[in-house]
């Protein structure tokens, strides 16, 4: 298991986060088997369960480059990736479409009208991380992402 705290005071969507992290335990075991040996890959949305949702902004804190500075702002869904062995894989975060984008608007052939009816049907993807720990080697699915820096 590991555990990973850093400092922070950070405003997320004007609602002050945590002057600390909370220590997260999770499994930290390298994943080395084939793609074929850790399905089914189960995502499940953090919103209901605080563990996850915990679990989830731990995660993006500690590997994410960009971290969790203004990720949260407007509508947002958030999701942990496990592998059968319930090792967490990944997280995805996606949050409410820009409102005016004009070459997504023009590529689209979107009017203000049509916008402004259809934009909830979109979705930006505001965070993806496929968590590997660097020593993880899951034949045919690349690292992304290595250990991260200690504080």
């Amino acid at each position: 298991m590991g555990v990973r705290q850093k400092n922070r005071r950070e405003m997320v969507g004007q609602v002050p986060i945590l002057d600390r992290l909370l220590e997260v335990p999770y499994s930290t075991e390298p994943v080395r088997d084939p793609l074929s040996a850790i399905r089914p890959i189960r995502l499940g949305e953090t919103h209901s369960r605080p563990d996850q949702d915990n679990l989830f902004c731990h995660l993006l804190h500690c590997y994410h480059y960009l971290g969790l500075q203004a990720t949260f702002v407007g509508e947002n869904i958030r999701y942990l990736a496990y592998d059968v062995h319930n090792r967490p894989l990944g997280c995805l975060l996606f949050g409410s479409a820009a409102w005016k984008t004009g070459a997504r608007d023009a590529y689209i052939g979107w009017d203000v009208r049509t916008r402004e009816r259809n934009l909830p049907l979109l979705t930006n993807n505001t965070r993806f991380l496929i968590f590997t720990l660097g020593a993880s080697k899951i034949p045919g699915f690349p690292p992304v992402i290595s250990q991260p820096e200690t504080a």
